[in-house]
């Protein structure tokens, strides 16, 4: 499986072609810069090419289409749009095109060990309605700076077995996690290097770190622009962001030795970066859904204390969210489906989310952040049910056309429905 690593911009971006990259910064000089600052060497040249926008989106979406097939697609789709992360309306697929169409601005591809970069001129001839807005060149010098940092570290340690596929699909708090340190690695490569151009030392004071993890904003992390759905948000824009502010501050202790230990003793979750509480989010796994009659599970997903955050955001508002998020302990979304005969009308889906949290406390406080979410929801029938420190939501969302769903004999991610993510 090749892994695809995104430079994403919140603008837009403009062509750039061989000669200009050549004339302005040449390949040579931007990687010796990416050696100078990551401190590490280039085992063999990177080979780099200029593609239409069209074309580099098309391979990223073939990308997604090998990590999330059909029959992984319909359910993942399901549970997320039944808790709002995407609209019901829109595939999950339509949704990262709109992404890429708009904000990609070149990737590495582990898979070729090749660098590609995004030229918009034929996107802006064919059309000026659709076309990203131009950037000046300089933007693009960063674009390079972050997508060479994936392809040194990738020589040196490979991205593949980083980004565990199996785990980051099941996980979205793993996919954070992960995403998190391959782009927080890139991005402050690339922040330090335009700090070196400038004359500067990178240093706390330059870079404008917080003076510990703890201490990031994260309700200002979690809100989606107008742009995204929370789940794009979730699982494409904030790992460089969050990324950022990690491994800036990794790497303010103890330089890259102790960047690259994270890869070694990789944290458990993403609670406990945010906390600093180690291995203690995985000491209570949640508790299996009982199942109805007919019924079977389908799909489960993990969301994470970020994941539940960015989930409840929306209703009850960011530092809420983040509050009710904050004793996270373990969590588990599990799609059930009764088994469809002839006769059944509908897929008859139920969604079980099931959270363990580190006091009753904390439990009762997303119990209650929760609750205000449902109640916004009134298509939703739905339970909580609280026992000491576990929280179960049962949520029943308006049946589907059986056509529209679809029947799934083994777990489609290939690994045991049910457990935390190793």
């Amino acid at each position: 499986m090749r892994f695809a690593h995104l430079s994403i911009i919140a603008l837009a971006l403009v062509p750039l072609t061989h000669s200009m990259a050549q004339t302005i910064w040449s390949k040579e000089q931007l990687a010796a810069r990416v050696e100078e600052i990551r401190e590490e060497t280039f085992l063999h040249p990177v080979e780099w090419k200029t593609i239409p926008r069209r074309d580099g989106v098309e391979m990223m979406l073939r990308e997604f289409r090998r990590a999330v097939p059909t029959e992984i697609d319909e359910p993942l789709h399901r549970i997320l749009s039944v808790m709002g992360m995407v609209p019901q309306e829109r595939s999950l697929e339509s949704l990262v095109w709109d992404l890429f169409h708009e904000q990609l601005g070149g990737f590495y591809d582990s898979g070729a060990k090749r660098l590609y970069v995004i030229d918009d001129e034929d996107t802006r001839a064919a059309s000026s309605k659709t076309a990203p807005q131009a950037l000046d060149p300089e933007r693009r010098r960063l674009i390079l700076l972050h997508e060479l940092t994936h392809a040194l570290v990738d020589q040196h340690s490979p991205l593949e077995e980083w980004l565990d596929l199996p785990l980051v699909q099941r996980s979205l708090d793993a996919a954070l996690l992960r995403s998190a340190l391959v782009e927080g690695e890139a991005g402050l490569v690339m922040q330090m290097a335009d700090l070196v151009r400038l004359g500067q030392s990178p240093d706390h004071e330059t870079l404008k770190l917080p003076q510990s993890i703890e201490e990031m904003d994260l309700s200002s992390l979690i809100v989606p622009s107008n742009e995204h759905t929370p789940w794009i948000h979730l699982r494409f824009v904030l790992p460089y962001d969050f990324g950022l502010a990690w491994i800036a501050r990794r790497w303010q202790e103890g330089g890259w030795a102790s960047v690259e230990a994270i890869r070694k003793h990789p944290p458990p979750s993403v609670e406990a970066i945010v906390h600093g509480t180690g291995g203690f989010a995985r000491q209570r796994d949640p508790r299996l859904p009982d199942l109805h009659p007919g019924e079977r599970p389908v799909l489960s997903l993990e969301f994470g204390e970020v994941g539940l955050a960015v989930w409840l955001a929306g209703v009850v508002g960011p530092e809420r969210a983040v509050r009710a998020a904050a004793g996270w302990a373990g969590d588990r979304a599990v799609l059930v489906r009764k088994r469809r005969t002839a006769t059944s009308g509908g897929a008859g889906d139920r969604l079980v989310l099931s959270s363990s949290w580190d006091s009753r406390a904390d439990a009762d406080q997303f119990a209650s952040a929760a609750q205000s979410w449902l109640r916004a929801h009134p298509q939703l029938e739905w339970t909580i049910e609280r026992h000491s420190y576990w929280v179960t939501l049962a949520i029943t969302p308006p049946e589907r056309d059986a056509d529209h769903a679809i029947d799934v004999e083994e777990d489609p991610w290939d690994r045991v429905i049910f457990g935390p993510a190793q």
